[in-house]
């Protein structure tokens, strides 16, 4: 996949499915076993997901592809599913929380570093971060600032 393809493919949320090749569309970039609409395997991933995985490939190598946050981010990925929690409690511990519907309504994402993502809100162009649990899927600790 070229740089340049991986861009758009990150930006229109596109998955591919890892058992038969499909491009799927509503994909966030850190998605991981999602069913294909294709083949109905539970093979989709993220594009995101997938070059941290190191199953894609992009041609030239994008600019830094190695995170020095990865091994942190994935210790807090790996304590959010050993406790996951319900809205009710991400509610009563950050304040407001979003589903990814109303998460769409409100930001634009700007881009996925499990578990945080960069945002944009629609309303006055505020850029910021929220944190997210992926299952059940939901984004709190809004922090709203110039980056």
């Amino acid at each position: 996949m070229t740089s340049s393809e991986y861009q758009q493919s990150r930006n229109d949320n596109m998955g591919i499915c890892r058992a038969c090749g499909y491009e799927q569309s509503g994909c966030e970039p850190d998605a991981r076993g999602y069913e294909c609409e294709e083949c109905g395997q539970k093979a989709v991933y993220g594009t995101e997901e997938l070059l941290m995985m190191g199953k894609l490939e992009v041609d030239p190598p994008l600019d830094n592809p190695h995170d020095e946050t990865e091994g942190f981010r994935r210790e807090m990925i790996a304590e959010q599913q050993a406790n996951i929690k319900f809205r009710k409690i991400l509610e009563a511990d950050h304040g407001q929380v979003w589903d990814t519907d109303q998460l769409r309504e409100e930001f634009e994402v700007i881009g996925f570093m499990a578990p945080f993502v960069a945002v944009k809100r629609i309303s006055d162009g505020v850029k910021g971060s929220m944190m997210f649990q992926h299952s059940p899927r939901f984004y709190y600790n809004w922090v709203g600032g110039d980056y």
